[in-house]
């Protein structure tokens, strides 16, 4: 019965489903009671689509973040390979005493 369910996925109090139904309130909690309802008893089942989908973004996330650290990760060592040949021609042009007629392009 769909009082009983609204209450036990706790997605409305008696007084609320009592306006939604068009029943009095001490309809409602009579009804609840002989069910034995708990409010609220099956939340999680309310909230499991929302987690799934909070589960999937942050997975989403994940993965571009770990996408974004490959390419800044290629960048600097693309960075260390510019250094590398630098400081190479900078210690050959010293060794041959002619820094100052090194070309840097």
């Amino acid at each position: 019965m769909a009082i009983i369910e609204d209450f036990e996925l706790g997605t409305a109090n008696g007084r609320e489903l009592a306006s939604l139904y068009h029943v009095h309130k001490n309809t409602v909690y009579r009804l609840l009671k002989a069910a034995g309802a708990k409010k609220g008893s099956r939340a999680l089942e309310a909230i499991a689509p929302l987690i799934a989908a909070l589960d999937e973004r942050d997975r989403q996330a994940a993965i571009q973040q770990a996408e974004d650290l490959r390419a800044r990760i290629a960048l600097h060592d693309a960075h260390m390979a510019i250094m590398e040949r630098f400081m190479a021609r900078l210690i050959e042009a010293n060794a041959r005493g002619a820094l100052a007629e090194l070309r840097w392009c």
